[in-house]
């Protein structure tokens, strides 16, 4: 394509060379750009195809991520400066009383904490300061400066040290504000912080209690660590104050439950947020890192602070004894715990332990296993499987175990209902025949957990034979849509804060072993027998149970060893031979919301910690449902879902299938503005940095839907990986580009030749694809016809009365140079009264430059625009220009002929095979630029009856070619073919 770039920019430079000033700097400037890219593809396309790294994080990476955070955090903190309220805001009350004890603090450090509050974008604030008899003239002197300087700071001094709670109870009594939050005297705030707040107050009324992400700096200044948090999570705060900074409350709550007390000073704190959140579960996670905890010698981010244990430890006792939780309060190396002893246990309710199996040996082991090492004595084993195997079984004595017969056609899900209701048990213990226990306490500790509030299931970790985690929670909203936290690492790992070593809320609990209450099961109908037979069953389930209103919990303190997945058995294996299963599918449809985000492994955790595909994949549920349970199903590629032309064919087609009741998912490797409409249209975007990578995941998760259509010739390797699987359907954009790819050998064209049906836009597409033996059929697109509403009459140059515009991206296959020379040849009259606005992303920065640097003053130039702006920029104009050098059938020349406008296309440009030149358009035979200033000369002399002659001719192209309605029913019908030519077994090429 560059080469046929150079020959037609030639004529261009040439015409500069001879009329315009410094013209022969341009044409060197321009034949530099184009010779100077040597592949074929369409600006930062390459971007899509493989990896491109930045010069200092690999962003694919998670430790190229973890430091790109911590360089954009700790230069944020070099750029702030104060903020100061206009004389009218001054009077405004606070919305937030900030509390900050101070004592002995580095008067460096104690004014860097100050000037970050100081330096909030939210301006209506208090800090509230009191020293706890620091004793310090130095120290009493900088904070009454404060206070003088600025009436929102407030400071009290106390005469004797008496304790940090007594502190902050001194400054909670100076607020006045309905929040407060807690700061750290040697902390920072990071500008943005109070303003997210506010903003997360704003969006929820009910909100109790709001906390954020943080971060630590080094002494240095410079950000070390990061701590993104899940959202509100009970059960981990048994094991620590994890949502610490920043914190805010509401103050009469704080109040009620009696402020903070000095018995547990050091962790008063956390002995605060225990009581409160037995109060009130409104509580908000702010998922962005608002606050800087220093860790200095002798902080407590330095684990300076050992004497704080105690408190720690004292203040979840006195919560057990509120919450009427026997146990004891236990001191870990980096977490808490709650011992719970034989004693504390009031009764030991039965237990079944449900194996689905049809594998002798593997059931043998199960059964020595869990009689070796259970001290658990009130259990039961049902064993459910095939009635050969229970005869042989039966030989054997084996005490407490119920054989359930299952002789059906293998379920996974079917096997472990029937298991459920042969039980006998108050809680119901589903255990894989690949598990083996460790340790005999297992059970007791699975058990122990219900104690809690509102626990609906329970799940161990789970470690491999070489004794890495397999299971230590798991995380939704990855690549396979779910995968597993901690996977692989070492089983006492401390990572991310001990959270594998911690009792805690999860998004799902693991089928390999979970317990569950009978009665919660029998209210959620167990397993999902028709949509989740065998996968994802265990999602669903977990699913159905936070649905339910209860929680999931991990526990570490119960572990198991999870072989491998044998409890299927031959029955699957043979079932996956015939058939290939929808559980993923499934998944999206029925569970979109709790597929695309994970409330206890969010965004900031997994992009830091989630280890087995660290590449950028993220899942944009529908925004309503509107689709069928049992209907067809569809996924789109998309190179980018940006507002130019390709991904609008995009968005009209989901349009199109939604309406139908299709189940649509469109994949990009490129988030854009068109997600939002997408969505709105309940069609799930996913966001995948591998999709044009021929990645193996591609396959195992789209060979499920119905059909795959790949919109440019760009989708080529996904379709690819899925033909032969389910019917694909190439929608191309492209032609001359097409065989610039096949001159360069490019991979793109090979799966495109392996593609059994593709389609083209144009005459012009499908000639450049039958040039390489690519036959096609021809799918124009259609656009609305209708009357947007004009921008305001003031932003027309009022000395300006033809209104000429050029839509497109910035780049030389748009041709924007040639039209911005030729209106430098227009005669002075014609130049006076002409006016070409240029509108449109940049795609290519330095070919952007270059032309605009010689535009003369009669041309303006708007970036990117979002659709309604574009749709009155085009209603404004009176004519539009296409020169593209190579272009199928842009959308714009299909706009401005519903519109009525008068179009001027080049020849290389597909929609000119539609246009009677002079009659409903002009075609530019050349498009050089003196040939678009003579057309533009042309249409300026135009009578205001010959106008309207064009323009009913213009509408009347589009109406023969181009409406919605039929290309709505072109879409139909070559979809419905795509499908049946797949069913028939044949090649539509043949």
């Amino acid at each position: 394509m560059r080469n046929s770039l150079k020959k037609t920019l030639r004529p261009a430079v040439l015409y500069i060379e001879a009329r315009i000033p410094a013209a022969y700097r341009v044409r060197l400037a321009i034949n530099r750009l184009i010779s100077g890219h040597g592949n074929p593809l369409p600006y930062n396309a390459n971007l899509l195809l493989t990896r491109q790294d930045d010069a200092s994080f690999n962003f694919e990476t998670i430790e190229g991520r973890y430091g790109h955070i911590c360089k954009e955090l700790t230069v944020a903190l070099t750029k702030t400066e104060p903020q100061f309220p206009s004389a009218l805001a001054a009077h405004t009350p606070p919305h937030f009383s900030l509390l900050m004890p101070v004592y002995k603090t580095p008067i460096a450090l104690l004014e860097a904490a100050i000037h970050s509050v100081q330096s909030q974008t939210f301006l209506h604030w208090e800090l509230c300061i009191v020293d706890d008899g620091s004793m310090s003239e130095a120290l009493d002197a900088a904070l009454d400066r404060y206070r003088q300087q600025d009436s929102r700071i407030k400071y009290r001094k106390l005469d004797t040290n008496a304790g940090i709670a007594h502190a902050t109870n001194c400054a909670l009594k100076m607020a006045t504000a309905p929040f407060i939050g807690l700061i750290d005297h040697d902390d920072v705030l990071m500008p943005e912080c109070l303003a997210t707040i506010n903003d997360a107050i704003s969006s929820e009324a009910s909100v109790d209690v709001v906390y954020s992400d943080e971060f630590k700096i080094s002494e240095s200044g410079k950000v070390v660590e990061l701590f993104p948090k899940p959202d509100f999570s009970p059960t981990l705060m048994i094991n620590c104050m994890y949502t610490g900074h920043f914190s805010v409350y509401r103050k009469e709550l704080v109040e009620r439950v009696g402020a903070f007390r000095s018995k547990y000073d050091f962790s008063q704190d956390y002995d605060l947020a225990l009581r409160v959140f037995e109060h009130t579960t409104s509580v908000r996670h702010v998922a962005r890192y608002l606050y800087g905890w220093r860790a200095i010698a002798g902080s407590a981010a330095a684990d300076g602070k050992p004497y704080a244990r105690s408190s720690n430890i004292a203040a979840l006792q006195d919560a057990l004894r509120r919450r009427n939780i026997p146990g004891q309060a236990a001191p870990l190396p980096a977490a808490n715990r709650i011992e719970i002893r034989d004693a504390d246990r009031a009764s030991l309710p039965l237990v079944s332990i449900i194996i689905p199996s049809d594998n002798y040996t593997n059931i043998k082991h199960s059964i020595d296993s869990i009689r070796d090492k259970t001290q658990y004595k009130n259990y039961e084993i049902v064993i459910v499987t095939n009635s050969k195997l229970i005869s042989r079984l039966r030989e054997e004595p084996h005490g407490n175990i119920i054989f359930v017969p299952f002789d059906e056609k293998f379920s996974f899900s079917r096997k472990c209902n029937v298991g459920a209701l042969a039980s006998n048990g108050t809680y119901l213990c589903f255990y894989n025949d690949d598990v083996r226990t460790i340790r005999s306490d297992w059970l007791d500790e699975l058990v122990d957990i219900f104690v809690h509030k509102d626990v609906g299931i329970v799940s161990p970790k789970l470690i491999y034979e070489n004794g890495k985690i397999q299971y230590a929670g798991m995380v939704t909203g990855v690549r396979r849509l779910v995968g597993t936290a901690f996977h692989m690492f070492p089983p006492d790992t401390s990572a991310h804060f001990n959270f594998a070593q911690s009792v805690r809320e999860v998004s799902i609990a693991c089928g390999a072993c979970m317990v569950v209450r009978s009665s919660l099961y029998a209210e959620i109908g167990g397993f999902d027998e028709q949509r989740f037979p065998i996968a994802h069953s265990d999602i669903d389930i977990s699913f159905k149970v936070r649905q339910a209103g209860k929680s999931c919990i991990y526990t570490p303190y119960s572990v198991l060893r999870h072989i491998g997945h044998l409890s299927i058995g031959a029955s699957k294996k043979e079932a996956k031979e015939k058939v290939i299963e929808k559980h993923d599918l499934e998944l999206l449809k029925v569970w979109p919301l709790e597929t695309a985000r994970d409330p206890y492994f969010p965004e900031a955790m997994r992009s830091i910690l989630f280890v087995d595909s660290q590449e950028e994949f993220t899942i944009h549920p529908p925004q309503k449902r509107a689709y069928k349970a049992d209907g067809k199903s569809a996924v789109i590629f998309s190179h980018d879902l940006t507002s130019s032309g390709a991904p609008r064919v995009v968005l009209e087609i989901a349009r199109l299938l939604t309406r139908q009741n299709w189940f649509v998912v469109v994949t990009t490797p490129s988030d854009g503005p068109l997600r939002q409409e997408l969505t709105e249209l309940g069609v799930t975007v996913i966001t995948d940095a591998l999709v044009m990578r021929r990645h193996d995941t591609i396959k195992d998760l789209y060979q499920q839907f119905d059909i795959a259509i790949g919109n440019t010739i760009l989708s080529a390797p996904p379709l690819a990986q899925l033909a032969g699987l389910i019917p694909t359907m190439l929608y191309s954009h492209e032609s001359e580009l097409i065989l610039d790819l096949a001159a360069s050998k490019s991979q793109l064209i090979t799966d495109a030749k392996s593609l059994p049906f593709v389609v083209t836009g144009s005459v012009r597409g499908s000639n450049a694809l039958k040039a390489l033996s690519i036959p096609s059929r021809i799918l124009e697109y259609g656009v609305e016809r209708s009357q947007p509403t004009s921008l305001r009459e003031q932003t027309r140059p009022a000395s300006k009365n033809l209104r000429l515009s050029l839509f497109g991206s910035f780049e030389p296959r748009k041709g924007q140079d040639l039209a911005i020379f030729g209106m430098s040849y227009l005669p002075a009259a014609a130049a006076a009264s002409c006016h070409l606005s240029v509108v449109g992303r940049v795609l290519d920065p330095e070919y952007a430059r270059i032309v605009k640097s010689s535009a003369p003053d009669t041309v303006s130039f708007i970036g990117e625009v979002p659709f309604r702006e574009y749709a009155a920029l085009l209603a404004d104009s009176d004519a539009v220009i296409v020169p593209s050098r190579d272009d199928t059938l842009p959308y714009v020349s299909l706009d401005a002929l519903a519109s009525g406008k008068i179009l001027i296309v080049s020849a290389t440009t597909g929609t000119s095979a539609y246009l009677e030149h002079g009659v409903s358009g002009f075609v530019l035979s050349h498009n050089s630029p003196e040939e678009i200033a003579l057309v533009i000369q042309r249409v300026h002399n135009m009578s205001p009856s010959q106008r309207r002659d064009m323009s009913k001719a213009a509408i009347a192209v589009f109406e023969k070619f181009f409406t919605m309605t039929a290309f709505e029913e072109r879409v139909e019908r070559h979809v419905e073919e795509a499908v049946q030519s797949f069913l028939a077994g044949r090649n539509p090429r043949a």
